[in-house]
């Protein structure tokens, strides 16, 4: 959080922020979140960054919807 505000207040001495959060437990998700629209924007999301180009969007689903149902 606070390399957060320093990026929104002082954006001239951040180059770079990467976030990462995920839900603290299952009941985060609305049921079906990894299908549809919204699955296939993570899938556009993530090949355009994957060095798989997307292809390796099917495992990376299954370790979403394990980590969902933990």
């Amino acid at each position: 959080m606070i390399a957060l505000h320093l990026a929104l207040s002082q954006p001239d001495l951040v180059k770079s922020l990467v976030l990462a959060s995920r839900v603290f437990h299952s009941e985060g998700w609305l049921p079906g979140v990894l299908d549809g629209d919204i699955a296939e924007l993570m899938r556009a999301s993530c090949s355009e960054v994957s060095p798989d180009r997307g292809d390796h969007w099917e495992v990376v689903a299954e370790k979403l919807r394990v980590l969902h149902e933990s």
